[in-house]
């Protein structure tokens, strides 16, 4: 009979006192086992409960702290200061040319960007009249003039002898009839003629002295030569028809449009066929040989910069242009109350400028102030009129974070500012993206 089937069969016995003991053992060791996991996961959980009290997650803050740029400031106790004063480069001379005299535009014989000289034609107006009216007073003058050289040159010798023949001729003919009339009043005394006949010889008397008297007197004045007012009168005339000539050739000339001065044509105002008053605008030159900068600055720079001969700095578009000072205005303009200074562009840049770019007149100096120099880029704007930054500093735990200090803007420039407030020396200042800031926000130094 095997053991299992003995044990069937043999009778239940209750388990002895060894067996028990062993089975509650077991169990307390489980227990015990339990309550060590236990005191270990509570004391884990308690002490990290009380370090997240203590400070924030310090690995999380420097994995989401925003990356930012910045520079080092050292104080300094004064500061470079450079100040602009804006104006406008212009051509020394610019004119709107038209014609001294009104007419029909007949040829424009340039375009706008044409180069041209002094004295070249620019533009003709019709002048045909003109041409016509010369040649007949060029004809008038010849004629005046031939008169003039007779009256000066005198009578003819054929002309004094045939002269002095007419009156010997008037003479004959006079004592011809003076022996008529002592004849026919002999006549009239026996009664054979009668008194008409008589009259009529006397008047042929009175007649012929009368013609004598005439001819004498024409061959003294032949003899005696023109008289002088005669060809006063005739230089006179002569005189007034040049004149008149010379002031046809004036508005003929007056005709052509002339360049006063080299330069370009930098505007066309009229196109041919267009009837003109005197002085309409036809054309505008623009001298480009030289160059000035018209700038407006306070009236107490303007008395530095009266009489001063150093180069001075023009900066247009961005480049430097040294410059000679020409003129300073002797008064404040009323609107912008400026004075206005006048410089002279130096040559080696008049290639690269135009009329009508805008000039900065740059002047430097130094103004005593203790600050720090910061770039323009580090400012937001502040409370009460001033200005902030941020300075990143290092909290307890050696996480970066932004600081917020206010500041109080002293000079300005393009790129840089020069500031004083609550900075300290070898601090390091954010230098763009402060406006993503906030006080007291993790940050990571960029590379």
């Amino acid at each position: 009979m095997s053991s299992a089937n003995r044990q069937q069969q043999s009778p239940s016995r209750p388990p002895s006192f060894s067996t028990v003991r062993q089975f509650i053992g077991r169990r307390f060791l489980v227990l015990a086992a339990l309550a060590a996991v236990l005191a270990v996961a509570v004391g884990s959980e308690l002490f990290e409960s009380r370090s997240g009290a203590d400070a924030p997650l310090v690995a999380h803050d420097r994995q989401s702290a925003l990356p930012v740029e910045v520079v080092r400031v050292k104080r300094q106790e004064a500061f470079d200061t450079a100040r602009l004063y804006p104006g406008r480069v212009e051509a020394a001379r610019t004119s709107d040319l038209g014609f001294e005299r009104g007419g029909q535009l007949a040829e424009v014989g340039v375009e706008e960007g044409s180069r041209v000289g002094k004295g070249d034609i620019l533009a003709r107006l019709d002048d045909s009249l003109l041409r016509a009216r010369r040649d007949e007073l060029r004809a008038g003058l010849d004629a005046a003039q031939a008169l003039l050289q007779e009256l000066v040159t005198g009578p003819r010798r054929e002309d004094i002898e045939a002269a002095a023949a007419q009156s010997e001729d008037i003479e004959e003919q006079l004592d011809l009839a003076r022996l008529q009339l002592a004849r026919a009043r002999q006549l009239l005394d026996r009664n054979a003629v009668s008194q008409e006949i008589v009259d009529r010889r006397a008047t042929e008397v009175r007649s012929l002295e009368s013609r004598l008297k005439a001819a004498d007197s024409r061959l003294q004045a032949l003899r005696r030569g023109t008289r002088s007012e005669k060809i006063a009168a005739q230089r006179a005339e002569v005189e007034r028809t040049r004149s008149a000539l010379s002031r046809v050739e004036v508005e003929i000339a007056k005709s052509r449009l002339r360049a006063p001065f080299p330069g370009r044509i930098s505007l066309r105002l009229a196109d041919e066929g267009t009837v003109l008053q005197a002085g309409s605008p036809v054309l505008r030159l623009v001298e480009d040989g030289r160059l000035q900068a018209h700038i407006g600055v306070p009236a107490s720079t303007a008395r530095q910069l009266r009489g001063r001969t150093q180069p001075l700095e023009v900066v247009v578009e961005g480049r430097g242009v040294q410059a000679r000072l020409s003129s300073v205005a002797p008064d404040v303009d009323l609107e912008t109350r400026t004075v206005a200074v006048i410089l002279e562009l130096g040559p080696a840049r008049r290639r690269d400028l135009m009329p009508g770019q805008v000039a900065q007149l740059r002047i430097a100096g130094k103004a005593s102030e203790s600050g720090f120099t910061l770039p323009v880029s580090a400012l937001l704007k502040g409370k009460r009129g001033l200005w902030a930054c941020y300075v990143v500093r290092e909290d307890e735990q050696g996480v970066p974070r932004a600081e917020r200090r206010d500041v109080e803007l002293l000079h300005s420039e393009s790129q840089r500012v020069f500031v004083r407030g609550t900075l300290e020396d070898g601090e390091q200042v954010v230098k763009s993206g402060v406006h993503r800031l906030t006080d007291g926000q993790a940050v990571r130094l960029a590379p």
